[in-house]
């Protein structure tokens, strides 16, 4: 029921002008960088409406206050196999110390995704107050 309601959802927003690029996850367990097999599955929903799909996996063990390397894995449908994806991040310099800034200040707890938001339609899965966090957050690093 909640990956049907997702993909309504996407499909207002891809007629609205935007794009769905992916499909993020998280493991649950710190040591934990298996493919988690439910994201999967859904990623490959989203893919047969989606073609250009990515999956990324947020590698917990990467995350830490002094961020030297992206904490994702990136992972794309080739032949019903999910494999690897080389990829850049634009303004690594900058993004990282940002990043490492929003795990130190755990703005992470404040992540609500669309399963918290048909839980309680009050929670915002687009982040709109996160989102404005990371803003600032990004003013106040390109001031200092």
């Amino acid at each position: 029921m909640a990956l049907e309601a997702a993909l309504i959802c996407t499909d207002n927003c891809t007629k609205g002008g935007h794009a769905l690029i992916g499909l993020y996850f998280c493991n649950q367990f710190l040591a934990d960088n298996s493919l988690d097999p439910h994201a999967m599955r859904v990623a490959e929903k989203i893919v047969s409406n989606y073609p250009n799909t990515f999956l990324v996996q947020i590698d917990n063990s990467l995350l830490s206050a002094g961020l030297l390397e992206p904490a994702i894995r990136v992972y794309t449908l080739d032949s019903k196999l999910w494999k690897s994806k080389r990829f850049t991040i634009l303004n690594e310099e900058t993004v990282l110390p940002i990043v490492s800034s929003a795990v130190q200040m755990k703005l992470y707890l404040e992540i609500m995704d669309f399963e918290n938001h048909l839980d309680n339609p009050v929670n915002d899965h687009w982040n709109t107050a996160l989102n404005e966090k990371l803003e600032q957050l990004s003013w106040r690093n390109a001031c200092s």
